[in-house]
C-alpha cells in the first residue's frame, strides 16, 4: 500500500468521524478511541481535546490497562516489553494532546504520576517522549 493510500484513507476516517462528531457526540465519544492516533498523526489537536475533557481519568485508564495486562502474563518478558511500549504510547499521545492544547501544567503531572506509577512497579527504566 502507497502512503498516499494509507495518507487518503486516514483523512477520510477523519472526515466520518467529523461527521459523527456533528451529527451524534455520544457515538462520537465511544469511537474516540478507535481514531485518537488517527487524529494525532494528523494535527488534529482541537479535535482531540474535544474528547479528552479530563486527562487524570485518561491517565488512570490507560494504568489501569497496563496493570490489567501486566497481572494476566506477569512472567513473559517479551509480551510485558510490548505491554510497557503501549503505555509510553498511550501517555505519550495523552501529554502530546495536552502539550498541544497549551495544558503544560497537566502534561507535567501525568508524567510525573507516571514515573512515580511505573517506579512503584519496578519499572524505572521507562522514558516519555513527550518530556
Amino acid at each position: 500500500m502507497h502512503l498516499c493510500n494509507i495518507l487518503e484513507e486516514s483523512q477520510q476516517a477523519v472526515e466520518e468521524f467529523v461527521e459523527c462528531h456533528n451529527n451524534d457526540k455520544a457515538f462520537a465519544k465511544e469511537v474516540f478511541k478507535f481514531i485518537r492516533d488517527t487524529l494525532i498523526n494528523l494535527k488534529e489537536w482541537e479535535l482531540c481535546a474535544l474528547y479528552m475533557q479530563d486527562a487524570q481519568y485518561e491517565y488512570e485508564r490507560i494504568l489501569d490497562i497496563f496493570d490489567k495486562c501486566m497481572d494476566m502474563h506477569p512472567i513473559n518478558y517479551e509480551w510485558a516489553e510490548d505491554f510497557k511500549e503501549k503505555f509510553i504510547r498511550d501517555v505519550d499521545s495523552l501529554c502530546l494532546i495536552l502539550k498541544e492544547n497549551q495544558k503544560t501544567s497537566e502534561v507535567e503531572n501525568i508524567l510525573k504520576q507516571a514515573y512515580k506509577d511505573m517506579e512503584s512497579r519496578g519499572h524505572i527504566d521507562m522514558k516519555f517522549l513527550s518530556e
